[in-house]
Order: C-alpha cells, then sequence, then structure tokens
C-alpha cells in the first residue's frame, strides 16, 4: 500500500467515523431538548436533522487534521460508550 492510499484511506475512515459521530450527537440532542417520553419516534424533523450531521460529519471527517482528528475519534468513543452503556427504551 503506497503512502497516498493509506493517507486517503485514513481520511475515509474518520470520515465515517466523523459521521456517526455527528449522527449520534444530534440524536441524543434531539431526545434530551424534545419533550415527552417518545420525543426521537415522533419527530419530524429529525431525519433531515440526522442527513444534515451526516453529511456535515463525512465533510468534517475527511478534512481534519492533526487534534481535530483526535477530537472525532473521541466524540465517536464517547458516543459509542452511550450507545453501548444507557439500556435502549432511554434512547427513544
Amino acid at each position: 500500500m503506497s503512502e497516498d492510499s493509506g493517507r486517503r484511506l485514513q481520511r475515509l475512515i474518520c470520515a465515517v467515523v466523523g459521521a456517526c459521530a455527528f449522527v449520534s450527537l444530534v440524536f441524543f440532542t434531539w431526545g434530551i431538548a424534545a419533550p415527552g417520553d417518545r420525543p426521537v419516534m415522533g419527530g419530524d424533523l429529525l431525519v433531515p436533522a440526522l442527513l444534515v450531521a451526516a453529511a456535515l460529519g463525512l465533510w468534517a471527517g475527511y478534512r481534519a487534521q492533526g487534534r481535530w482528528r483526535i477530537a472525532i475519534y473521541v466524540v465517536a468513543l464517547l458516543s459509542l460508550s452511550v450507545w453501548v452503556v444507557v439500556p435502549a427504551p432511554w434512547r427513544g
């Protein structure tokens, strides 16, 4: 694997991780901000917000360098820990 393709692979992996992290942040923020017992399922703007978050996460992850890339990975690990630790009924 050449150095250029290795760098491209790192950028693509960070882009996917960034999209997952941004989607998780929007999903959790939506659940906290919306009133009611099941706020996530009833919101009309949830799906467009998640699509925008995924697009921004892909872009930010692909363009990230250095400390920003580390920040994206940290946010992704924190998001993953919430998905694993928090019981499913609490997530909506």
